[in-house]
């Protein structure tokens, strides 16, 4: 008897172990904050957050691609573009026993006038804290998706309540936010076909922009 209550004990234990670990979770988030940037100094809010709560709070681990070939790390790292224009920014976290991670790419602008979209000279991105909870995190749109992030030859995009013959632009980038592939389409249907048999294996992300309508997906090439 005691034996078999020993063995009861152990796969409680484990399944609670389970149970909690099933729950641990990260979600990669961060937003320009247009209140406090400037022409050449733009702020980003890293409001990524991991569940339940890291202990120290600055135990995650965070890689930053800015789309120029440069990279940090660290959760509020600070760069210098050398020209200025469309910087996509990749943000990937994972806890120290990278028992969860999740990634995150978004196109930044920058302009004198505030609307972030400047064609010349250079300008810093520097990352802070969020000074409020609760901020509203951008998704993509739900009308533009991938069939399946696993392609090979072709990548499948479905597009749900958009217009036929509407024009479609669209964007390939890799890992480190670098453009590797940009075409223009037309939609015929609630599909598009886009060929992707020349591209290398690995991450990539695709920007689709429809209109008024824009998603980013990502996928891998197998």
């Amino acid at each position: 008897m005691k034996k078999f209550y020993i063995t009861a004990l152990f796969f409680l234990a484990l399944l609670l172990s389970k149970s909690v670990s099933a729950q641990i979770a990260c979600h990669a988030s961060f937003y320009l904050d247009t209140t406090a940037s400037t022409s050449f100094n733009a702020v980003i809010v890293n409001n990524s957050t991991f569940f339940p709560a890291l202990t120290p709070p600055d135990s995650g681990v965070y890689f930053w691609s800015w789309g120029d070939g440069s990279t940090s790390t660290g959760r509020y790292p600070t760069h210098t573009y050398t020209s200025a224009g469309t910087k996509y920014i990749y943000l990937d976290v994972t806890n120290a026993n990278r028992t969860c991670g999740d990634s995150l790419l978004k196109a930044i602008f920058i302009d004198t006038l505030g609307g972030f979209h400047k064609t010349n000279g250079s300008y810093t991105i520097k990352v802070v804290a969020p000074k409020i909870a609760g901020i509203a995190v951008e998704q993509n749109n739900s009308a533009i998706t991938l069939t399946s992030n696993l392609v090979r030859e072709t990548a499948e995009l479905n597009f749900k309540s958009i217009a036929t013959d509407e024009s479609v632009k669209i964007e390939i980038l890799s890992y480190d936010g670098k453009k590797v592939m940009s075409l223009n389409e037309n939609i015929t249907g609630d599909k598009l076909m886009i060929n992707t048999a020349k591209l290398s294996q690995g991450m990539y992300f695709m920007t689709i922009s429809v209109g008024q309508n824009t998603s980013l997906v990502k996928f891998i090439k197998e």
